[in-house]
């Protein structure tokens, strides 16, 4: 069976969900404490920071393995 992706795309598919699920969970997280302590917006923006951070430093690790 022919896929319309190219052989190996699964890893890189993978990297950008986790990017993008990294950076979502941080400002999720960044938003309860906010509402918890009632200091909007610093929460969010240090979630948001850190869930960032840490995608980007997951792609940096995950892209740099060689096969």
């Amino acid at each position: 069976m022919k896929t319309w992706l190219p052989s190996g795309s699964g890893k890189y598919l993978s990297v950008g969900i986790e990017l993008a699920g990294s950076f979502l969970l941080g400002m999720f997280l960044g938003y309860q404490l906010d509402k918890f302590f009632s200091c909007f917006p610093w929460g969010t923006l240090v979630g948001s920071l850190g869930g960032m951070s840490a995608g980007f430093y997951n792609l940096y690790i995950k892209l740099s393995k060689r096969d």
